[in-house]
């Protein structure tokens, strides 16, 4: 694909609004985590989750070689939070308040759920790898204003049509 082609496929793809998260994971007890708006649930009974990771990522051989990570589903006002998770080359956790789980993955405050997961499928798919986790456990936080990403911009979620 040539240059062109390819912003027209990236503008294309951006047209399609996502929800915006941060994934954790720890690896040799050193912290990770990055922004992703790739985030899908996939199925209830057993419920998997799937996101994907671009092999130009920094954190790709980190979370394509880690069993646990926890996906943080951000709240409409967690902007600069999304945006210094998707910064490359700094330390993300710097100065940040954070708890471990219990398998010592990296658990940020405010988001409106965050889903505890162990990774069961590892996919190549072109640039990226699909990942596909068991969710091990599910985590209620406040509100209800997820934040959302549309035409390469951040936005949040109005009042729903009734339909």
């Amino acid at each position: 694909m040539d240059s062109h082609e390819l912003e027209n496929t990236r503008i294309a793809f951006s047209k399609f609004a996502t929800g915006v998260c941060i994934v954790t994971a720890a690896v040799d007890g050193k912290p990770v985590g990055m922004t992703v708006s790739s985030f899908n649930s996939v199925s209830l009974d057993p419920p998997l989750v799937l996101w994907s990771v671009g092999k130009h990522a920094p954190e790709y051989a980190a979370f394509c070689g880690v069993k646990n990570y926890v996906v943080h589903i951000l709240s409409s006002d967690q902007i600069a939070l999304s945006n210094r998770f998707a910064t490359p080359g700094i330390d993300k956790f710097d100065s940040l308040d954070y708890e471990l789980s219990g398998q010592n993955v990296p658990l940020i405050a405010g988001a409106i759920t965050r889903f505890h997961c162990s990774t069961v499928h590892n996919y190549p798919a072109g640039d990226h790898n699909i990942l596909v986790g068991s969710v091990d456990e599910i985590e209620q936080g406040r509100g209800e204003s997820p934040l959302i990403y549309y035409c390469s911009d951040y936005r949040s979620v109005g009042e729903a049509i009734a339909g």
